[in-house]
């Protein structure tokens, strides 16, 4: 049985300096920026990344977030599949938006929002019950062997990653 696993990524701090834009346009700020780049680069450390699948909400600032761990995983920001269920939806969108993932996929990193990531994470196997702040890394196994989850005890928390406990600045 080939172990899947997720990592769902809380989108890194967007800026508020532009008040025409809309939710979905807010980029992100230079911390942000900062926090993708070294949370990505902690992840390739951290992990093996065989074949993997990244997929992002379509906001600027999830995109944005996924663009950096996509370069540092050694794939083109264009290989970054957009759902918009991850902006819209709520916490079964995160689970559904893995449906078709082949099955030689053994990893999938998903990037998303606050609160539903929270929510999201509080119901899973071995649960985590707290803050998930910007920019933050969830690493989640499924217990199947497919891509085919359909709640939340499919999958069981096994880590999670906090740019201020893992980077030093």
């Amino acid at each position: 049985m080939n172990q899947k696993e997720v990592f769902y990524v809380r989108h890194a701090k967007s800026s508020w300096d532009s008040p025409n834009l809309t939710d979905l346009e807010r980029p992100l700020n230079e911390r942000g920026h900062w926090a993708a780049k070294k949370m990505a680069s902690f992840l390739k450390e951290k992990h093996q990344f065989k074949e993997f699948v990244l997929i992002s909400s379509p906001a600027v600032r999830a995109y944005s977030t996924a663009s950096y761990f996509a370069k540092e995983l050694g794939h083109s920001k264009n290989d970054i599949k957009i759902v918009e269920e991850l902006y819209y939806g709520d916490e079964l969108d995160y689970i559904k938006c893995l449906k078709n993932i082949p099955v030689h996929i053994d990893t999938v990193l998903v990037f998303g929002h606050n609160p539903t990531i929270e929510t999201l994470v509080a119901q899973f196997e071995q649960p985590y019950n707290g803050l998930a702040p910007t920019c933050s890394v969830f690493h989640v196994q499924l217990n199947k062997d497919i891509w085919n989850a359909e709640k939340f005890t499919d999958f069981t928390l096994k880590n999670y990653y906090f740019p201020k406990l893992v980077l030093n600045r």
